[in-house]
């Protein structure tokens, strides 16, 4: 046999199949490629004939902590809906072999970021006409970052101002999934909204459900100190662990993951149920799910297939793929992986990916193949699959995002935005740019304008704060963080942020004592509250110096 090469390419794609409707049904295929890699793993001289055996080429391929768990929607489907999916495939001169794999996530980030959802006081009306007065509703969740099976710390608060009883109060997980047939908002788009968990009556020191007379409602809603005062109560019984609850994610939960043909987003909702003929106050706070953290040593898969795993010192056991050579027909033997293989791992350690494959007794074995950072690229565009199977791009193929700074783009802060746009994880995007020397300069000579735009366009709002913090210690060569570059942050990061953001970047900037106004001037009045202390803290300390 005749062979140039042998090749492992693994791939992961976003795939979606939308059904039309209308009396014109057509089905709409697309699908994104958001991670290859392409690793030569034997080259043969020209002509060289390959003989007949059993041979082995081991292999490692460390994987991006990026990169979603494997799912479907709906579970299990091959046709409609939307898949996250990877593949290996093998191959020696013309043969070719592919296997999926199932890929479990990383854990979410361990960065705790906390949201205290600003109160909203809602106006009760019976049958939409009759005014009740007033209810208003605070919660907060200790971190947003949560694995599955695990507890997720909630408190809640509530003042009723209404002449109603708050009869009960209800706390729902909800998990979203959508998918697009084009990127973006245009297209066709489906939607399913799911049920994690439900909790139908939280009875806490901090929900106030009694109601008022009436005196007592027009005189707490038309006194703008007694509505001033509600926020700092609130603030205050939403920072007390009398009022809080547990809620125990359930595994069965797949990753929030945004991605350009899919994305995925969870949020508890708290309802307030009032009188049979009046409006129900809602409130919701995002919540971001992923795998847990490794508290415990993974269970291992036995038999042929061998796991996805790693350990913070060591790399695993070689990867073989296996051929089998005859003396008349050359056939590839089958890769055997798990149907399964979760990726567990502690905080410092590397995923890495490994399989194998046996065919009898190995007669030829080369030298492991680890897979350099050149050949793992992360993030590509979505394309558009036609009834006969062929591709069309919905524009240019962009550069793509690197998963380090081995991938070589001008630095320019055009570029690193088209990047952002087609990554996986826009924080992974700017930590390979801070490690690159050729890229350093530009975010030293950062102006708070750029700074800003570039939190606006961070394609998960729960890494704007840790991309803010890691872009603020370049900023002016690493020398002068100022308030001016932590007010941009803070008007470009979403509404439920905000807090957060602020209170990560206040004790980072130099001119505290002298320009915090212009981080207060973009917080709302609650927000001002949540971070009260921060300011305080940080200007004491200013002061000292």
């Amino acid at each position: 046999m005749k062979a140039d090469r042998v090749m492992l390419n693994i791939v992961g794609k976003e795939k979606v199949a939308i059904r039309t409707r209308g009396e014109q049904r057509r089905t709409i295929n697309a699908q994104r490629l958001f991670f290859t890699v392409a690793l030569p793993l034997r080259e043969y001289p020209p002509n060289e004939q390959i003989r007949p055996g059993n041979y082995a080429f081991p292999f490692s391929v460390m994987l991006p902590d990026s990169l979603p768990s494997s799912t479907s929607y709906p579970p299990g489907t091959n046709n409609m809906g939307l898949r996250i999916q990877y593949k290996m495939i093998g191959s020696i001169g013309k043969l070719h072999q592919k296997q999926p794999i199932s890929i479990m996530s990383a854990p979410v980030p361990d960065i705790k970021v906390p949201a205290m959802i600003q109160p909203t006081s809602f106006a009760l009306n019976s049958m939409g006409l009759f005014k009740k007065g007033t209810c208003t509703l605070g919660a907060s969740v200790e971190d947003t970052h949560i694995g599955r099976g695990l507890s997720l710390d909630v408190h809640l608060a509530c003042r009723n101002d209404s002449t109603e009883n708050i009869r009960r109060v209800e706390v729902r997980l909800v998990e979203t999934v959508q998918w697009h047939s084009t990127p973006g908002t245009f297209g066709h788009t489906r939607t399913a909204v799911l049920d994690l968990l439900h909790m139908n009556d939280i009875d806490l020191p901090g929900l106030s459900k009694e109601r008022k007379n009436r005196r007592e409602v027009r005189r707490s809603n038309s006194n703008r100190s007694l509505q001033e005062s509600t926020y700092s109560e609130i603030f205050q019984d939403l920072g007390s662990n009398d009022n809080k609850i547990k809620l125990i994610v359930p595994t069965s939960a797949r990753d929030s993951y945004s991605g350009q043909l899919i994305k995925i987003w969870h949020h508890l909702e708290i309802k307030l149920l009032t009188g049979r003929m009046a409006n129900n106050p809602v409130t919701k706070v995002p919540i971001r799910i992923g795998s847990p953290p490794q508290g415990s040593r993974c269970a291992t898969v036995s038999g042929t297939a061998a796991a996805i795993e790693a350990t913070p010192a060591t790399l695993p056991a070689p990867t073989q793929l296996n051929y089998r050579l005859a003396e008349t027909e050359a056939v590839p033997v089958m890769l055997h992986v798990p149907e399964s293989a979760p990726a567990c791992y502690s905080q410092d350690s590397i995923p890495i990916v490994s399989a194998v494959a046996m065919s009898g007794e190995t007669i030829y074995s080369a030298a492991v193949v680890h897979a350099p950072q050149e050949v793992i690229v992360l993030g590509g565009e979505a394309i558009l699959v036609d009834q006969e199977g062929d591709s069309v791009a919905f524009e240019r193929p962009p550069p793509v995002a690197p998963h380090s700074s081995h991938h070589r783009t001008p630095p320019s802060l055009a570029n690193l935005m088209r990047e952002m746009v087609f990554s996986v994880n826009d924080y992974d995007v700017i930590a390979a740019r801070l490690r690159d020397p050729e890229w350093v300069p530009l975010f030293q000579a950062m102006s708070a304008q750029e700074f800003g735009r570039i939190i606006a366009h961070v394609n998960i709002d729960f890494d704007q704060p840790r991309v803010a913090t890691l872009m603020a210690q370049h900023i002016n060569a690493g020398r002068y963080f100022t308030c001016h570059y932590a007010a941009q942050a803070v008007k470009n990061t979403s509404e439920w942020n905000r807090s957060t953001m602020a209170s990560e970047l206040i004790p980072l900037c130099a001119d505290i004592a002298t320009h915090h106004a212009l981080i207060r001037a973009k917080l709302n009045e609650w927000e001002l509250i949540v971070t009260g202390r921060d300011f305080e803290d940080a200007i004491d300390r200013a002061n000292y110096r």
